[in-house]
């Protein structure tokens, strides 16, 4: 009986340790703006075109997702961008949010140099600003 109790202790003590973490986790997503800071966004400047991204759209259509990079030679500052980041800015305009049509639209009539933020997106629209925020 007396191994049980201590058994049944160790379990208590783990689920108290899982529930303490989620609970620092959750907090810090919520809180905190270290989280924009652990996947910085990623600013390229395309110095000509075409830019040799090959996109898609995201949820709902919005936003354009990252497929694959085609072109190396115009990237001027040679950042590597990883699949599945989204266009968040190009030149002056941001475009999180908008209309994945929008954003190809955006992206036709940019003028060269042309420097385009990529980076995660997240739920909320305000995490998306200050995520953006942490490029300057």
């Amino acid at each position: 009986e007396e191994g049980k109790q201590e058994n049944q202790q160790q379990k208590q003590q783990k689920q108290q340790k899982q529930e303490k973490y989620s609970n620092n986790n959750s907090r810090r997503s919520e809180s905190s703006t270290e989280v924009y800071l652990d996947h910085k966004p990623i600013v390229v400047t395309f110095v000509s075109p075409p830019l040799g991204l090959t996109l898609k759209c995201g949820p709902e259509s919005k936003n354009a997702l990252l497929v694959r990079v085609d072109r190396y030679d115009n990237n001027d500052n040679a950042m590597t961008i990883p699949t599945g980041y989204a266009v968040l800015k190009v030149n002056d305009e941001v475009v999180i949010g908008k209309d994945y049509l929008t954003i190809l639209a955006v992206l036709k009539r940019v003028s060269f140099p042309a420097v385009i933020v990529f980076g995660t997106l997240y739920e909320s629209m305000k995490a998306n600003l200050m995520y953006l925020l942490c490029t300057y």
